[in-house]
């Protein structure tokens, strides 16, 4: 008897997961590296573990401090490294602080650092920085960071995607900003994914041929694609869904804008209020769907599963007087 319900075929499972991903349509928005209010970027060429805070030979004290940093500041460590990984040959290694733009702080801000050692790291007053917005660090810092996941320890798509992107990102001419292979990011089954400091604009799913309208994106004051666009770091899944909807309905490509305003939970859906840039206030809602096909979320998942995502269901736009 023939069955009156269409049946999903089902994935090949020796795909990598990032092909999975892509195969079943899995949208893109909302999958930022979420709730995130500062950055801290480490040079460490030597061998990254799966883990880049426990796993590649930090002492304990290190280990334990910057644990309590991203704990208490809502922070993300990363390690970084030059395209092939080579050591400075003045035994130095670079450290970046981020604050990205946040609700009430219009203008985000890079510290630069010149170490000798990772344990370097405890004489800086990190926290005093980032809620005083003291001075520190070297003087003229880069004016953005562009950091590539190559993390294959974690997986094996952002190694492989993500080594070509950070490639190709080293031969632009004239970029805004330094390249710089980092740690994992998150979501590796959109590799290849990269964040844009000191905005914290997230993006997947790039390809080596992106880069120069990517680049030529930046140059103008807007984000790239919107196929790409994962959200802005300093959200929370859920409003980053909400913020890149708002950004496709009002063809609003602006790296500032639309600003948010406030953000709540009732049951499972979100509501977001936004001002886009033409002074309009924007309240948009969304709840979570799940996909019917099961996939890898990552390549060394036990199991398969099926996506999640956040969906628009109301939209409600008010002019200013």
């Amino acid at each position: 008897m023939l069955s009156l319900h269409a049946v999903e075929p089902p994935i090949d499972p020796s795909l990598p997961c990032s092909q999975q991903s892509l195969s079943i349509g899995e949208p893109i928005a909302g999958s930022a590296t979420p709730d995130v209010s500062a950055w801290l970027a480490l040079e460490h060429p030597q061998r990254w573990g799966r883990d880049a805070l426990s796993d590649s030979g930090f002492s304990d004290i290190l280990e334990s401090h910057l644990a309590e940093l991203t704990r208490k500041l809502r922070m993300r460590f990363l390690l970084i490294r030059r395209f092939g990984g080579e050591d400075r040959t003045d035994g130095t290694r670079r450290a970046y602080l981020v604050q990205p733009k946040t609700q009430g702080r219009a203008k985000p801000k890079i510290w630069q650092f010149e170490l000798g050692e990772p344990d370097d790291l405890l004489e800086l007053d990190i926290e005093s920085m980032l809620l005083a917005d003291m001075p520190g660090g070297e003087r003229n810092p880069p004016e953005h960071l562009y950091l590539v996941c190559t993390h294959g320890k974690r997986d094996r798509c952002c190694a492989l995607r993500g080594v070509a992107l950070a490639k190709a990102m080293t031969e632009v001419d004239n970029l805004d900003g330094e390249v710089w292979q980092c740690s994992h990011l998150g979501g590796h089954r959109f590799a290849a994914t990269m964040v844009y400091l000191p905005h914290g604009t997230h993006y997947g799913r790039l390809q080596p041929d992106d880069v120069p309208d990517l680049v030529a994106a930046h140059r103008r004051g807007d984000i790239y694609d919107l196929r790409n666009y994962r959200g802005q770091t300093r959200y929370a899944a859920a409003v980053q869904a909400a913020e890149a909807w708002l950004r496709e309905q009002e063809s609003d490509m602006s790296l500032d804008g639309p600003e948010l305003l406030e953000h709540s939970l009732r049951g499972q859906r979100w509501s977001a209020r936004f001002r886009s840039n033409d002074g309009k206030l924007h309240k948009v809602v969304v709840e979570p769907r799940m996909g019917n096909i099961p996939r890898l979320k990552s390549c060394d998942a036990e199991a398969p599963e099926p996506a999640q995502w956040f969906y628009a269901v109301r939209h409600e736009a008010h002019s200013v007087v």
